[in-house]
């Protein structure tokens, strides 16, 4: 039931039903705040605010945009159903943030630069869990400059799971011209894994299917890191 203010200054309040004339008495009691002198029903319908012109406004017809249309659609399907649509969708890359180097960092031609890359804008970020693995994969153009990086993917302590598909996703889509993989080990020691060997040259061959070149797999430790090409795992 509403509330309705009828308030005098300098009066105490009472609360009281009051009834509209002319209407069933049951189950149409309003409450309404109003002084003991003036709490009578025609009191309650003088103090009744007259319906104002935005409220007049607000039922009339609102344009809604492509976007507007398919919050609402996902309000009232729900958002499972909504992700499950049958029709082709556009899709595109959206760049997260932007991770600025010097001159002297752009090119990566070398683990330790990968390394470098690694502590400045991948370490840093507040997605970074040194306590498990996590995959990341450089981008680099023609010129093997860097484009950006992806996090393909955080694991357990001790492994962390990879496939070419989502290792090589953001890679066609940015149109890189070859690749550097990149992970960490919370243990501190840098040396590769049989695993590692066996992932890196898996990825290898689907990087040949694509024409997306690994150039190499860059094992981070704690104060150190391992090259797995200078190690003679991609020969």
């Amino acid at each position: 039931m509403p509330l309705r203010a009828g308030l005098a200054p300098g009066k105490n309040l009472s609360l009281a039903p009051a009834i509209r004339s002319g209407t069933p008495s049951v189950g149409t009691a309003d409450l309404c705040f109003l002084p003991e002198q003036s709490c009578s029903p025609r009191a309650c319908e003088e103090s009744t605010p007259a319906p104002s012109k935005r409220k007049k406004h607000m039922t009339e017809t609102i344009h809604t945009t492509p976007m507007m249309q398919a919050i609402d659609e996902a309000s009232r399907t729900g958002a499972k159903k909504f992700r499950s649509k049958k029709q082709p969708q556009e899709w595109g890359l959206t760049s997260l943030r932007e991770c600025p180097l010097p001159s002297d960092m752009q090119d990566c031609t070398s683990p330790s630069q990968a390394a470098s890359y690694w502590n400045t804008h991948v370490r840093s970020n507040p997605y970074f869990n040194p306590e498990v693995e996590c995959f990341v994969v450089l981008l680099l153009n023609v010129r093997r400059k860097i484009k950006g990086h992806v996090l393909v993917s955080t694991g357990l302590m001790d492994q962390v799971l990879i496939h070419p598909r989502e290792t090589f996703r953001a890679a066609v889509i940015a149109s890189a011209h070859s690749v550097i993989l990149m992970h960490n080990h919370p243990s501190g020691d840098a040396n590769p894994s049989t695993a590692d060997i066996s992932v890196t040259r898996e990825l290898a061959r689907a990087g040949q299917v694509l024409r997306i070149e690994v150039l190499d797999h860059v094992i981070v430790g704690r104060e150190n890191h391992r090259s797995l090409r200078e190690l003679g795992y991609f020969s």
